[in-house]
């Protein structure tokens, strides 16, 4: 797509098929350690007081209050990890990207945070754009092919899209649920189940990424260390990320009760589009680049001011993650229109009214 790494291979002589296929091998066996967000406790702490929030209200679907479906939401949240550490490229190539927004990679394309498009493909052809304007002068990330078996590295990456698709696909699930529940038949009960169980599935994802978002490692090219020149000689430690997903939070302790009083109220989102909202929740993120790393240099995590910028990013997450799941259920109301275009588009064949009884013979 942006540079066809099988030309490059093509026109090396010296590199052979078994090459590729032990460096290929040497790299899929290391996806499982890719950097994540948080960990997974981190991940569901987030993911349950968003659930808090969202279900003080009166108006919202009523079998989220059900038995263990909270827990299984917030156990959902770490299921876009686990599909990173399988070890296909072509699984790495679709999911790996929507983890972060490295926003300093975007300026060699001509573009920032504001000007990229909402929809996925349209960026991608911003991206291939700016890359053919800039010609020879280009100074995008340098990836070597022998490393990008899933061809992601080039990618500045698709977090805002991973998470307004995802909220799109919880509104459609939430309109349908209400679709059936007024159409009220029980021949469409399995529908209605196969619905919630959808509507599950799709709050834990949306919650992971909105988690990503929320760690300012991922909306960064200084993602895992410092990289490039470091005039205030920053850490360049490889395994910065993983302290701050982890370890921070079991070094401060932190837990549902550290969390629960913390969380600022839900912002007013666009419920019908919300890109902007994401926009603005990402770049408030990255703004904690700088002192992220100032104060690991300084030796300030493990303080006060460390417990302080992590209570800060998870509950910030919290927040808009219940914000996004209220404007979606609350734009999610059919009108007659939208039920009548299910029924008819559905295919179930209409109910068949039993016949009139026979007249009774007169007396």
């Amino acid at each position: 797509m942006l540079h066809s790494i099988r030309s490059i291979l093509a026109r090396s002589s010296a590199f052979t098929a078994s090459a590729f296929i032990a460096t290929a091998s040497l790299f899929i066996a290391s996806l499982s350690s890719t950097a994540h967000a948080w960990d997974a406790v981190g991940h569901r702490l987030i993911t349950t007081i968003a659930l808090d929030r969202f279900t003080q209200t009166s108006d919202l679907p009523r079998f989220l209050l059900e038995g263990n479906i909270r827990n299984q939401i917030a156990d959902g949240s770490t299921v876009p990890d686990r599909y990173r550490s399988m070890k296909m490229a072509q699984l790495k190539h679709l999911n790996d990207v929507d983890h972060y927004l490295d926003i300093e990679d975007l300026t060699p394309y001509g573009l920032d945070i504001n000007s990229i498009s909402p929809l996925r493909h349209e960026y991608v052809g911003q991206l291939v754009r700016g890359r053919i304007a800039a010609g020879d002068k280009f100074e995008g990330r340098p990836v070597n092919p022998l490393a990008d078996v899933a061809k992601t590295l080039e990618y500045p990456g698709f977090l805002p899209h991973a998470i307004v698709e995802n909220y799109a696909k919880l509104r459609c699930m939430f309109q349908t649920l209400r679709i059936l529940e007024a159409l009220n038949e029980p021949r469409r009960q399995d529908q209605i189940d196969l619905t919630k169980a959808q509507i599950i599935v799709q709050m834990g994802l949306i919650a992971h990424f909105v988690g990503d978002a929320a760690q300012p490692l991922h909306t960064t090219k200084h993602f895992n260390g410092w990289i490039g020149e470091n005039p205030e000689g920053y850490t360049t430690d490889r395994k910065f990320h993983a302290y701050i997903d982890g370890g921070l939070i079991k070094h401060h302790n932190i837990g549902y009760d550290q969390l629960k009083d913390n969380v600022p109220p839900p912002a007013e989102l666009n419920a019908k589009e919300p890109w902007q909202d994401v926009l603005l929740y990402i770049y408030r993120s990255h703004e904690f680049v700088p002192e992220l790393y100032r104060m690991q240099k300084a030796g300030e995590l493990e303080g006060v001011n460390g417990y302080r910028l992590v209570i800060e990013r998870m509950t910030d997450a919290s927040a808009f993650l219940a914000a996004l799941y209220q404007a979606a259920w609350d734009s999610s109301a059919p009108t007659d229109a939208d039920v009548a275009d299910f029924v008819k588009w559905d295919g179930l064949p209409p109910i068949e009214e039993a016949p009139a009884p026979a007249p009774k013979p007169a007396p």
